[in-house]
């Protein structure tokens, strides 16, 4: 079985375990981290293969599975250095039913590509993006394709050790920081805390946007970074919401609407905060992470909406993640037909302080001018 498979069965063990129960997994997380640890020993010692690219590479990860906002903060560097630089995106395409090295293009289909590179294509078009699970079979596709690449933008990358790096950024979130967490499958780590020291950068995400200085340095405290690691804060900003079909008009105000949430992300508190924080009426149909809709989920909407129809009065609009429009798209046809009123709400990143600026200077420096450790 393979070493992605059995990190899917150990996440489920760890989604049924409670508190009480988790003594019980400690002997099966410290397996599981020696094993992950063992294989990274041998990529370092030249058992294994480590493949060195021509140009820049930097790497965003975690240490955790999934939830702590890789791809906002993918997008945020993507938007900067696309503007100075040629760069490429290279994902591996989670949960794709395809193989191999496939070029995302803004018509692809998200089962092909997966959702979030066919979200980074569709966000910025003039940006070449991959999916590739070997990254390092994905270099010689770059360098013929591409020649002028200056930067290759890795994504979920952290525990890729057959693609060396330039620089790392490591997430971690708020609510849930990787110094109180554990080895799945008593916790959410792919690998033993440890791990965080290979990052250049840590970047604590879904922080309140009103952070205070006390907090940031408690949090620095526990993190506990080496003297060439910097830490950061960052917190979402939710847009303006956009119509999945164009015919749709504008909405203004949703303080008189009764709202269905439609998601498959794998962390929906800081979005429920958001629908709270307004005191927004809401329903939420929740499915797992890069959950590929299908018929079948569109006319379990389609129930769900009508029903709300018939037990108010009020405009009753469904709200999804840009992530999962990617995927509803598909159904455009049908979600046409049954006159389901799907809005999009984007979201984007901004660093608490404002130090935005000083972030990526930090970074652009350390990527061009060979100063990275």
């Amino acid at each position: 079985m393979s070493y992605k498979y059995n990190k899917f069965y150990l996440l489920i063990l760890y989604k049924m375990n409670k508190k009480i129960y988790r003594p019980l997994l400690l002997p099966f997380s410290i397996l599981y981290g020696i094993i992950v640890l063992v294989i990274q020993c041998f990529y370092k010692w030249g058992f294994f293969k480590v493949h060195r690219a021509k140009i820049p590479i930097l790497k965003v990860g975690n240490l955790s599975v999934g939830g702590t906002g890789k791809t906002p903060h993918v997008e945020f560097l993507v938007k900067h250095f696309s503007r100075a630089y040629q760069i490429v995106v290279l994902s591996r395409g989670y949960n794709r039913k395809t193989k191999g090295i496939q070029w995302v293009e803004a018509q692809s289909k998200a089962e092909d590509v997966g959702d979030e590179p066919l979200q980074m294509k569709q966000k910025f078009p003039n940006v070449p993006v991959i999916v590739s699970a070997k990254r390092a079979a994905a270099l010689p596709f770059i360098y013929q394709k591409y020649p002028q690449t200056q930067l290759i933008i890795l994504d979920d990358a952290m525990q890729h050790w057959a693609l060396a790096s330039t620089l790392d950024i490591m997430l971690t979130t708020y609510d849930q920081p990787f110094f109180e967490d554990y080895v799945l499958p008593m916790g959410r780590l792919r690998e033993f805390r440890q791990g965080y020291t290979r990052a250049n950068s840590i970047i604590v995400t879904k922080c309140p946007s009103n952070m205070d200085q006390q907090t940031q340095s408690r949090y620095i405290q526990k993190i506990r970074p080496e003297n060439y690691q910097k830490v950061y804060f960052s917190s979402y900003e939710y847009g303006d919401l956009y119509s999945l079909r164009a015919s749709l008009p504008p909405i203004q105000d949703l303080s008189s609407c009764v709202v269905i949430v439609l998601t498959a992300i794998a962390n929906t508190k800081y979005l429920e905060t958001y629908f709270n924080n307004r005191s927004l009426s809401s329903s939420w149909l929740r499915f797992r992470d890069h959950h590929l809709f299908s018929k079948k989920d569109i006319e379990q909407l389609k129930m769900h909406y009508k029903l709300k129809q018939e037990s108010t009065s009020d405009t009753v609009l469904i709200i999804t993640t840009e992530k999962d429009a990617t995927k509803l798209i598909a159904y455009e046809n049908l979600i046409k037909k049954y006159e389901l009123p799907i809005y999009v709400l984007p979201i984007k990143i901004s660093f608490v302080g404002g130090i935005e600026s000083s972030f990526l200077a930090d970074l652009e420096q350390k990527l061009f001018n060979g100063t990275s450790i």
